[in-house]
């Protein structure tokens, strides 16, 4: 044990129990390291660190595999893994050089502000709906290139790819996202979504990122089978645009993070990537209209979908409630931090259901903001009519109505 740790283990001796919600508590006036297992910045329930071996005690690897306080999580620490892996050394010194505000008046402000770093980028858990749909997205593009036959006639006979006429199928509503049409497009959709995963999962984790990919796919299908039955949907650009959407609505926290360095960050990323989008939209919008061949096999519809829907869910899912019940606490102990354990936010805290959310902070003003009640008729409506207009569509009349439509070259 280091003499750091040593020393931590000393300042136990003044502590203080408290009761929150029936239970016992440890109060802590400084990051300290309790006998109880802090769940750490995820709840607000410490104070910042104040020298870079606490800040690395905090640090510990936290996984469904390897919790809190394990014998798995204390080997990798001794073992100098966190959620950093190996990278903690050089992840503090790059932060602590380059990435803080220039001239802080105190050693607690500067720990904040590169703890604030560690919050937004770190491995545990690792980003894994960017992972796991790019490798079966590679995966599968691979495979078909090797199947006796052209790829293009190959991907088309693919049991994956979106048809009209195979809609009665749930799952090639979410499939046709692991199948492109060329290499190029595979690429363009990887380039956003390690892009946009770096940005957003590795702050917001996979359960987020995954409804929000998800329906973001699910919209974007059904967006084009409304306005385009009769053409295949290949690609993950619903998914993709979801992101983008996502990455759009972080503007939303920008106020949260603390140093200037991480909120100009925040900013200038979610600038780029409404830039993306919004030059994207237009100028498939702009040659749409004016019947150009490039665009003639753009899935738009597919794109508008997807963002409509990473829009109105990262509104009501970008929100930290458990940091915002860990500070509520933290105020009704007369401003004294409360060792908030692991045990306590296992499965989204149900052992305080009550607390945790009902009277939540953050809670309570998300219901009572216009905002989020918009978004979420607006993603409400979106789906319902899509779903409706789809089953009132028969398998004849979807298609006459499509070329209805295309008859002066709006094809989509």
């Amino acid at each position: 044990m280091t003499e750091e740790n040593i020393e931590l283990e000393k300042r136990d001796s003044n502590r203080n129990d408290v009761q929150i919600d029936g239970q016992k508590h440890v109060v802590i006036d400084g990051p300290q390291r309790p006998k109880v297992q802090i769940d750490g910045w995820e709840t607000g329930g410490r104070a910042p660190a104040k020298t870079k071996e606490e800040l690395r005690y905090y640090m510990r690897c936290k996984t469904l595999c390897c919790p809190l306080g394990s014998a798995c999580s204390n080997r990798c620490y001794e073992m100098g893994m966190t959620r950093c892996w190996c990278c903690f050394d050089s992840m503090h010194n790059c932060s602590e050089s380059y990435l803080i505000d220039e001239n802080i008046p105190t050693r607690p402000e500067k720990y904040a502000q590169i703890e604030e770093w560690f919050r937004s980028f770190n491995c545990q858990p690792l980003p894994l709906v960017t992972m796991i749909t790019t490798l079966i997205e590679v995966g599968y593009f691979v495979y078909v290139r090797h199947l006796p036959g052209g790829y293009n006639e190959n991907i088309l006979d693919s049991p994956l790819l979106w048809r009209y006429e195979s809609k009665s199928l749930w799952y090639i509503w979410i499939t046709y996202s692991f199948c492109h049409g060329s290499l190029t497009h595979l690429l363009s959709n990887l380039f956003l979504k390690v892009f946009l995963g770096l940005f957003v999962e590795m702050e917001h984790k996979w359960l987020r990122v995954l409804i929000i990919y998800i329906l973001g796919v699910a919209l974007g299908a059904l967006f084009h089978s409304v306005v385009n039955p009769c053409s295949p949907l290949c690609g993950s650009s619903g998914g993709c645009f979801a992101l983008l959407g996502a990455g759009i609505i972080k503007f939303k926290r920008h106020y949260k993070y603390k140093g200037r360095m991480r909120r100009w960050c925040n900013y200038s990323t979610c600038m780029i990537i409404l830039f993306l989008t919004a030059a994207d939209l237009v100028y498939t919008l702009v040659n749409w209209f004016s019947c150009a061949p490039a665009t003639n096999s753009t899935a738009i519809s597919a794109h508008v979908g997807g963002l409509i829907a990473g829009l109105c869910v990262s509104y009501w899912a970008l929100n930290k409630f458990q940091e915002s019940w860990g500070q509520n606490i933290y105020r009704h102990h007369r401003y004294r931090y409360q060792a908030i354990t692991d045990d306590d936010v296992v499965c989204c805290a149900y052992k305080h259901c009550c607390e945790a959310w009902f009277r939540n902070a953050d809670c309570i003003k998300l219901f009572k903001d216009w905002k989020a009640w918009l978004f979420a008729i607006i993603l409400i409506a979106s789906f319902v009519v899509s779903i409706l207009l789809n089953l009132m569509n028969t398998e004849e009349d979807g298609c006459l109505a499509s070329v209805e439509f295309n008859r002066d070259c709006f094809q989509l």
